[in-house]
């Protein structure tokens, strides 16, 4: 972890998708505060080679190896070094190089890269929630033991994040508040998501975002795994944390304090401020984004209750029954999610199978999952037994 004043070294892994493009935009506003060192993509070779073109980074890495060849015609008179590989990608992620990595990548794929660059001093800017609920454990501990730091990037995590340095101890908290916008279908009828299409699915009401974590926010399966992301993250215990309906998505997270205030964060809702606030901990830059007023504008809330949003109470559940539970929820939900984006599953069946896949399970024995080879290879077993579930559906 530097001290120093010399800008950080900075990568941006799933450089091509919503949350990286922005995380870009935060550092065009700020270069002279970082060196973009490496940037990586999925499957957008296109885009990545735009990007590399234009930052000119010392390193890509591209995910699909059915591209790269693509990628690697695009930038060849540049100076840009195309890693070969996924071996590669973790060879490159040394404290000697980077202060920063920021995890963009959506689902699973961010697993690796992540723990690599806690084991090795990194600081890691989080907006991956499966890293966290997957090895959250095995997050913690690398990061104490490297003295590298974690920065929720996500405007919940973040509001609470922000909120908790104004308190002086965790004791003065009686409730967490997590807000949410409800989705696009939180007053629909339950009969009538049956008859959703994929388009109204995808379009949130207030932020724009990938597909997969568009698709989380409709099914509140996001809201899920986030009450399981805080309590890793602050050592919050799940009976102190509530998830609000918030319409508006003004108001991102709330403390209530033992004598009855509360703490708000408040702003425009803008993903910019959040990866802010992770690039340049403990400083907050001045931003040129719109400053939040409230005049005219409308707050209100309501209790998310697990009746309307069953994947509230399949994620409490999942995090009190065990670690394996919230793998094996995590693993599930990726493969229906897929398989709904690819037009295999009607959106109104994911809630009810992630149920049925919970109930299937409850009687396996729970691994150990004590590093990451018997993780990955749990993950991959679970992922196997989602899709056979699917098959039968």
């Amino acid at each position: 972890m530097r001290t120093s004043k010399k800008p950080k070294r900075l990568a941006i892994l799933g450089a091509t998708g919503s949350v990286g493009a922005q995380a870009l935009d935060v550092f065009q506003s700020y270069r002279e505060g970082f060196e973009l060192v490496g940037i990586s993509a999925c499957k957008s070779w296109e885009r990545l080679a735009s990007l590399a073109e234009a930052f000119e980074p010392e390193w890509v890495f591209l995910a699909d190896p059915s591209a790269r060849g693509f990628l690697r015609k695009t930038l060849a008179k540049t100076s840009v070094t195309i890693l070969e590989d996924e071996q590669a990608l973790l060879d490159t992620l040394s404290p000697e190089a980077l202060d920063l990595v920021l995890a963009c990548v959506s689902g699973t794929d961010a697993l690796k890269p992540t723990l690599a660059a806690l084991e090795r001093g990194i600081d890691v800017g989080l907006a991956n929630k499966e890293a966290m609920l997957v090895l959250g454990p095995l997050l913690k501990k690398a990061a104490k033991g490297s003295g590298a730091r974690i920065f929720p990037m996500d405007s919940e995590h973040a509001a609470v994040e922000r909120a908790l340095r104004g308190v002086q101890s965790r004791k003065e908290v009686r409730k967490v508040i997590l807000t949410s916008s409800g989705g696009p279908f939180w007053t629909l009828p339950e009969e009538a998501l049956k008859h959703v299409s994929r388009e109204e699915v995808l379009k949130h009401p207030v932020w724009s975002m990938g597909s997969k974590i568009t698709v989380d926010s409709a099914t509140l399966m996001n809201k899920g795994f986030e009450l399981i992301e805080a309590c890793l993250l602050f050592d919050i215990p799940m009976e102190k944390l509530e998830v609000w309906i918030h319409p508006q998505g003004l108001v991102h997270g709330i403390l209530e304090l033992n004598d009855g205030q509360h703490i708000w964060i408040v702003s425009e809702p803008d993903m910019r401020i959040p990866i802010a606030q992770a690039m340049f901990f403990p400083w907050v830059p001045p931003t040129p984004l719109r400053s939040f007023r409230p005049f005219g504008r409308e707050f209100t809330f309501f209790m998310a209750d697990d009746a309307r949003f069953p994947a509230l109470k399949l994620a409490r559940e999942a995090f009190s029954a065990s670690r394996a539970s919230v793998v094996r929820l995590v693993a599930a939900n990726e493969v229906l999610v897929e398989a709904f984006l690819h037009g295999n599953l009607p959106f109104w069946r994911i809630v009810p199978l992630l149920e049925e896949f919970a109930a299937s399970s409850q009687d396996e024995a729970a691994p150990g999952l004590s590093d990451l080879s018997s993780t990955l290879a749990f993950l991959g077993v679970t992922k196997d037994a989602a899709c056979t579930l699917l098959n039968q559906d």
